[in-house]
């Protein structure tokens, strides 16, 4: 293989989901209805955004096309490369494991997670992940991307540790006042 995991990655996962979005303005109606995770349905259901997410994620990465048999990921992949181990990489992402998950520890992007099983996954974050240290139980969907696990799209995060928690209540604390300032500032005097 000529790229790193991470190269291919960013190439074919990445390009699949902008694939994805010029081909679809928005996966189809159809899509909604086949989505197969009613608990992130749930959760997100406040969230349209991130729900769309992994809509899209999911439709590109993990959804099974009838009329072909593949993903649109694996058909974007094979359009774009002849590497057998990038296509095999590719094929991999739809075998997702669901799970609720452990982070037993955690280095920068790294985290080796512990599913319900038993068993342990050396896990690649991606942006906007920092809530997750040791103890934060998380449910999410990984799959295996060379010689590490990445997430698919949005996890939900079921638990933190006491600390981290009282870390992030201070921060929307913060956030909050500081909006309300700047709204305060910038309402009109009455008068």
């Amino acid at each position: 293989m000529g790229k790193n995991a991470e190269a291919l990655w960013l190439e074919l996962v990445s390009g699949a989901i902008d694939r994805t979005l010029e081909r679809y303005s928005q996966p189809p109606e159809s899509a909604y209805a086949e989505y197969p995770y009613p608990e992130w349905k749930k959760e997100l259901s406040n969230e349209p955004v991130l729900l769309g997410r992994d809509l899209l994620f999911w439709f590109t990465a993990e959804r099974v096309r009838p009329e072909t048999g593949k993903t649109l990921l694996e058909e974007f992949a094979e359009s774009k490369t002849s590497d057998p181990d990038a296509l095999a990489m590719a094929r991999g992402v739809r075998h997702v494991i669901k799970s609720d998950f452990t982070v037993l520890s955690r280095r920068g992007k790294m985290l080796l997670l512990r599913d319900m099983e038993g068993n342990r996954y050396n896990a690649r974050l991606g942006g906007g992940n920092e809530n997750y240290e040791r103890g934060t139980i998380v449910t999410a969907r990984i799959y295996k991307w060379g010689d590490v696990y990445r997430f698919c799209s949005i996890s939900l995060i079921k638990q933190m540790p006491p600390e981290l928690r009282a870390l992030n209540l201070g921060m929307l604390g913060i956030i909050d006042r500081t909006r309300r300032r700047r709204r305060d500032h910038l309402e009109m005097p009455k008068g």
